[in-house]
């Protein structure tokens, strides 16, 4: 199927990939505390966030960061880099570069369940937990639990 357009199909992936392939990149980018991430063009091809480099920028992260306010501003930027590697790309002008596959990471899909974080992490990896907190935003929110009671961390 992917073969039946002329140009191939785009896929716009918010990471630097090969970094953070899969389907959660900003959580997993916030989480470990990334100083700097980005979004990656590429040209689909048979495996997931595998085909070639088109375009990518980087943006810097800032310290109060969350999934949504970082998906927000990633994906602002990408429009105006959309809208100015577009027609270059179509006329030729553009040549997609193979990723380095051995430097790939992997992310997967976050259930409800990730969001929960052990309550002793608060002081043992206060600045782990923070992170983890703000990649957790907007979901699956982050959770702990308190004897039996489960606490929704905001």
């Amino acid at each position: 199927m992917i073969d039946t357009f002329p140009h191939g199909i785009l896929v716009v992936h918010p990471s630097l990939l090969p970094k953070y392939r899969g389907a959660s990149p900003i959580q997993g980018a916030i989480a470990n505390g990334d100083k700097q991430v980005g979004v990656t063009i590429i040209k689909m091809d048979e495996k997931i966030d595998h085909g070639p480099i088109v375009s990518q920028f980087k943006e810097e992260t800032k310290p109060d960061d969350t999934t949504e306010t970082l998906r927000a501003r990633l994906f602002e930027r990408s429009k105006d880099v959309i809208a100015e590697m577009i027609e270059p790309y179509l006329q030729g002008k553009i040549k997609p570069k193979e990723q380095n596959h051995d430097e790939a990471t992997y992310t997967k899909i976050i259930t409800k369940q990730d969001g929960f974080i052990e309550a002793e992490r608060f002081t043992s990896e206060a600045a782990k937990a923070e992170r983890f907190i703000r990649a957790m935003q907007p979901w699956p929110q982050a959770w702990t639990l308190i004897g039996k009671k489960r606490l929704k961390i905001l």
